[in-house]
């Protein structure tokens, strides 16, 4: 039958994986030792999955089967790394492990249990990156970061957060990302630059919540916010360049006075303009090179007006 089709498949992948990982210990040519066992730990979980399904056990169950399948591979580095030194399979266990956890979310329909995964994932990815510096782990605990307050939030609590509120969550969690990214990675410049897109990320959900409410007067409370926090990290990072994103956030604001004014629609036209020569007054009160940013943010708000 089609069910036990799939319970032999998955036999054959988990001795599939068994027989690569062998592979990758007996193997001469170093070469081969990486994707060898790279192959044998993914087909595991998934000839477990097969397995599983077939015998008709609960989604929950296997999600948090496969999920702690993804932990045991996390928690090995710290048997292995003195041993496997400079091992590039060991990069593979944290990287399959920490992806593996928070891929079992596919699986499961239950909310709380994909919060409990999404929360793991978040955990065991910032374990796996601090004892490996692998991009991977960091840009899976950031996409994990990203995932639980909707889960949280929006799904588990009772009664369900708002739009608006929804935006006041990312806002705060963008800012725990900021923390996070002093902390985990402040003098490492690749990494450095995978964190600033998370956080940056999260404040353009919450811009993307507060939208979908609308309700002008919290659109432009939160775009304002988005403009100051950018502000005030581009001295934090020294990187000039994210104050295109506090222009962007500010026009982004100021366009719902003319709604909070019950002015006409042609009043964008001067509206617009008005907050250019803002802009650009405020360039001048700045270092040169975020006068630069300034002054042609303010000559485009006002040439668009």
């Amino acid at each position: 039958s089609g069910g036990e089709g799939l319970g032999q498949l998955g036999v054959n992948l988990i001795l599939g994986g068994i027989f690569y990982i062998l592979s990758s210990f007996l193997s001469e040519k170093e070469k081969e030792k990486t994707p060898f066992f790279g192959l044998g730990i993914s087909l595991f979980p998934m000839g477990m999955y097969l397995i599983l399904k077939d015998n008709n056990i609960s989604r929950e169950f296997i999600a948090c089967t496969l999920a702690s399948v993804g932990a045991l591979y996390v928690i090995s580095i710290e048997l292995l790394r003195d041993i496997w030194v400079k091992d590039r399979r060991l990069q593979l266990l944290g990287v399959v492990g920490g992806l593996g956890i928070l891929v079992t979310n596919l699986i499961t329909t239950s909310y709380p249990f994909q919060a409990f995964i999404t929360f793991s994932a978040i955990i065991f990815n910032i374990y796996a990156y601090l004892r490996l510096n692998n991009k991977l782990n960091l840009l899976v605990y950031l996409l994990a970061s990203l995932i639980l307050p909707n889960i949280l939030f929006h799904h588990i609590v009772t009664p369900q957060f708002s739009n608006t509120w929804m935006s006041v969550v990312y806002l705060i969690t963008g800012l725990c990302l900021i923390g996070s990214r002093m902390m985990l990675d402040k003098e490492k410049e690749g990494p450095m630059t995978l964190s600033t897109l998370g956080y940056a990320s999260s404040f353009v959900i919450a811009s993307i919540w507060v939208y979908s409410s609308n309700d002008s007067l919290g659109i432009l409370l939160v775009n304002m916010v988005n403009a100051i926090i950018f502000f005030a990290v581009s001295y934090l990072e020294k990187k000039p360049g994210l104050l295109v994103l506090t222009i962007i956030f500010y026009y982004l604001g100021m366009r719902q006075v003319v709604p909070l004014g019950g002015f006409s629609d042609d009043a964008y036209t001067l509206q617009m303009a008005l907050s250019g020569i803002v802009l650009y007054g405020l360039g001048n009160v700045f270092d040169e090179k975020r006068n630069k940013f300034f002054s042609f943010g303010g000559i485009m708000g006002a040439y668009l007006g």
